[in-house]
């Protein structure tokens, strides 16, 4: 009888280890997961920034492109009416 509990209380401490090791490698497996997520959120990001510094500058030079035609229209406006 009390090689039965010995055998049963190795089984129980065999099957809490095993337990607690797959619980520990889920939780790796996770940590990686979200670090290699976190990662590349953070490319993406810095991706996102520099786009968007260079479409304000593209925006900037358009701006500046669109006054200056609405410059001439509108001497060419005057020179029209002028005559």
């Amino acid at each position: 009888m009390g090689l039965w509990i010995d055998v049963l209380q190795l089984a129980a401490l065999v099957i809490g280890i095993s337990s607690l090791t797959a619980m520990l490698g889920s939780r790796d497996a996770t940590l990686t997961r979200a670090t290699s997520d976190i990662e590349n959120l953070s490319l993406i990001t810095k991706d996102l920034a520099a786009v968007s510094v260079a479409n304000q500058t593209t925006n900037a030079i358009h701006a500046q492109l669109l006054e200056e035609i609405k410059r001439r229209i509108e001497r060419l406006e005057q020179r029209s009416t002028n005559k």
